[in-house]
């Protein structure tokens, strides 16, 4: 399988522009806070749309050699590594599997739903006619989002090297030189350990332990994908997301709006269901019946058209809770309890 090196901005999420920041991605990004890289983990009918900054085309000659693939104008099953540079230096931050390379540029169009550099330019008065060039919104690649890993900030550790036969001042490196077999080598391991899409250990070790989770990998895959498509369907409302899941206050994230912050809990489901189960701290604070609180159930998470996103929030007048633009749908509430029963 063929590989490919691009050099992008640092970002925490790449799902937007709005609740993260971009650096470290040269003169244009320093000039503009922004870059096309904001696209790259947002959330889009199951599958992502990747970007890095190149105003030519691939030479898809380094990726086959196969002359009928080349003519069509693209390159399938082609591993895309995601480099940037953090405060330890260029690592990489995160890859695509099996993702499809496009030789020329691909535009975005509006029913993708995916942010425009242009547009935010525009609010900003910043737009010049060089930039809507080069910045009015294009991709590079596709990838099915199962297939694609995230790192979290703390797991970016990977380093990649500089130097002769290493990657350079170029966004993208094909990574063929003889003196980078081994490192090429060794990334390829790398991303091909059993990597989970959410890395949170202590969340891999309680469902090791479960007897409700017959496919582990699958369940955390789903989670991700459901988490991320909550966040980009608030960003486009124009909230400012925040991630607090390892913070076990009860809720995943929080999304900040002039003055207002809804404290949400995201649900997937990888089939489609409408029932999910909450922990004793989530439930705890589900009870409460908050304004503020936001049930938000994704389900057939991993579709490649579009998931669907069920929004619960409580209603004081009629005292029971209600799905956000959906009359037909009764929110019912079961209390279980449970035991772990352990052999020692």
């Amino acid at each position: 399988m063929s590989i490919l090196f691009c050099s992008i901005g640092w970002m925490d999420n790449y799902a937007g522009i709005s609740g993260d920041e971009i650096k470290n991605g040269g003169s244009f990004i320093e000039q503009n806070k922004v870059g096309g890289e904001i696209i790259n983990f947002f959330p889009c009918n199951g599958k992502f749309y990747g970007y890095v900054r190149n105003k030519g085309n691939f030479n898809l000659n380094k990726l086959t050699s196969d002359k009928k693939i080349i003519k069509q104008g693209y390159v399938d099953g082609v591993d895309i590594i995601w480099v940037a540079k953090g405060n330890k230096g260029r690592v990489i931050v995160g890859w695509y599997r099996n993702a499809r390379v496009y030789s020329k540029r691909q535009m975005i169009t509006k029913d993708l739903g995916l942010p425009l550099v242009s547009d935010i330019l525009k609010k900003q008065n910043m737009l010049s006619e060089s930039d809507e060039k080069d910045e009015e919104g294009y991709y590079r690649f596709i990838a099915n989002q199962e297939d694609c890993i995230l790192l979290p900030v703390e797991n970016r550790t990977l380093g990649v090297p500089s130097g002769k036969g290493f990657m350079g001042q170029t966004p993208f490196w094909y990574g063929q030189s003889n003196e980078s077999k081994d490192f090429v080598n060794k990334v390829k391991k790398y991303i091909n350990s059993s990597w989970q899409s959410i890395d949170n250990k202590k969340e891999i070790a309680k469902n090791n332990n479960s007897f409700l989770n017959s496919n582990i990998e699958q369940r955390l895959k789903t989670e991700k994908a459901a988490v991320q498509y909550v966040w980009g369907y608030y960003t486009n409302l124009g909230y400012e997301l925040k991630s607090v899941e390892k913070d076990n206050l009860g809720w995943d994230l929080e999304a900040r709006k002039n003055n207002n912050i809804l404290k949400i809990e995201v649900k997937g489901l990888s089939g489609l269901g409408k029932q999910i189960q909450l922990s004793p701290n989530e439930y705890k604070y589900f009870l409460k019946n908050e304004p503020d609180y936001r049930l938000c159930i994704v389900n057939d998470a991993l579709s490649d058209i579009k998931p669907n996103l069920f929004i619960c929030f409580y209603d004081k007048e009629r005292k029971s809770w209600l799905i956000e633009n959906q009359n037909e749908i009764v929110v019912t509430c079961s209390k279980k309890v449970s035991a772990i029963i352990e052999l020692s």
